[in-house]
């Protein structure tokens, strides 16, 4: 078992960091695209889905403003 992000700080930090250097709100759910290069989270405490690169680590957002209803 090992860490791929996350600080443990409940919070919703930036996208653009690494993904150990970024915090996750209640993070509910994981999914990983068909060719294991990308990582989602799905951020219910926050109102949106984040992807990690798993090549750079970096974390993007990927749907979902933090608004709820919001709809992309």
């Amino acid at each position: 078992i090992f860490s791929f992000g996350g600080t443990g700080i409940p919070q919703s930090s930036p996208s653009g960091f690494p993904a150990l250097n970024t915090s996750f709100s209640s993070p509910s759910a994981l999914a990983i695209d068909s060719i294991n290069q990308v990582i989602y989270v799905s951020e219910s405490g926050a109102n949106k889905v984040r992807m990690i690169d798993r090549i750079s680590t970096i974390v993007f957002e990927f749907a979902g403003n933090g608004n709820v209803g919001f709809l992309d």
